[in-house]
């Protein structure tokens, strides 16, 4: 599920490996799952892997995608993508700041849980509190609810807001508290949830509304804030307005400044069909480490067969796609990640 991240920079390494190691063992059936590829990068991924590509190009259910700024109210919706994207002046009464958007949402939602998406976990902490104490929602001393972990904060921080049915997600909480949250969420027992993108992959809860707290990521090599992929964007989008769920729709909303330097960013959030090109992540620059994982773990038994292994990657399919001299410029960059391993004994 979620193939796609065979394109993520921190995670494409270790998926494309797995898949490479899924390839060669030519498995009886196999099955990968994504919403966010483009018709291309579909067919290049299952000739790499002989499979047969099978394309759905429409939603199931239709999501109504809208970025709000100070002056103006962008639309596009998935079941009328021949109109493209909309544009009205701002009404008066049409929240352009997240607090009053997620008030709003609430008041109209007609029993539609909704997802807040955070890109830093302090916002989910911050935005949920705020949410509450806007409320007048008391939060202190609520005594620990069943199910919940046992001296942990996030359970604390939990046991003092879903009563009030508002919940938390991300990768800091612990098996009990993830789980207790999940099934609050399909059992209807929260109405929203402030959660990063760990909502975002392989699930499928009953969401109405997508509200993003910002669409930004600091960049520690840049040291800046830049927009996350479009892929990534209309992953977590995709959350609303699942089969299953009651709702024939979803919505997905996001703010944005007049003045905001990310014009075709913002073109290509509010239109699904806008998606980024696969990236893969194996190359000459990452043998060194690749290699060594590939030892260390016994996929590879010599030289030659880690070679050969790299060689059958998804990379060196498109490699060979725009390189007409093949993959012989591979070998000097591998044999030097061997030498720099051996010499450093890390390899014999």
């Amino acid at each position: 599920d979620e193939v796609q991240i065979l394109g993520d920079k921190s995670r494409g390494v270790n998926v494309e490996t797995l898949l490479t190691l899924i390839s060669r063992a030519k498995p009886g059936q196999f099955i990968g799952l994504s919403a966010v590829l483009t018709e291309q990068d579909g067919k290049a991924l299952s000739e790499w892997l002989e499979v047969q590509l099978v394309r759905v190009p429409h939603r199931e259910k239709h999501l109504l995608y809208e970025c709000r700024t100070p002056t103006k109210r962008l639309t596009f919706h998935t079941e009328m993508p021949d109109q493209g994207i909309s544009e009205e002046p701002h009404q008066p009464d049409t929240a352009t700041e997240l607090q009053a958007l997620i008030h709003e949402c609430m008041d109209a939602n007609g029993g539609k849980l909704i997802v807040v998406f955070c890109m830093r976990k302090q916002d989910i902490y911050d935005g949920c509190t705020n949410y509450c104490l806007s409320k007048g929602y008391n939060l202190e001393n609520a005594p620990l609810l069943e199910g919940l972990s046992q001296g942990t904060t996030e359970a604390e921080f939990l046991s003092a807001t879903m009563p009030h049915r508002v919940a938390i997600h991300c990768a800091d909480l612990v098996e009990e508290d993830r789980l207790k949250v999940e099934e609050a969420i399909k059992n209807g027992d929260v109405d929203l949830v402030f959660a990063t993108s760990t909502l975002a992959a392989g699930v499928n809860f009953p969401l109405g509304t997508a509200i993003f707290y910002s669409w930004e990521r600091w960049n520690f090599e840049r040291r800046r804030r830049e927009p996350i992929l479009a892929s990534e964007f209309h992953n977590m989008a995709g959350r609303c307005g699942r089969m299953g769920a009651e709702h024939e729709s979803g919505r997905v909303i996001f703010l944005a400044n007049d003045k905001f330097h990310h014009k075709s960013v913002v073109r290509d959030f509010l239109n699904p069909v806008h998606l980024d090109t696969l990236e893969s992540q194996v190359s000459p620059d990452h043998f060194t480490p690749l290699v060594l994982q590939l030892a260390a773990s016994n996929v590879v038994d010599g030289e030659d067969d880690a070679l050969t292994f790299l060689k059958a990657t998804f990379s060196a399919s498109r490699e060979l796609q725009v390189n007409a001299a093949g993959l012989d410029h591979w070998d000097e960059p591998f044999q030097k990640a061997v030498a720099s391993l051996r010499e450093w004994s890390f390899l014999r």
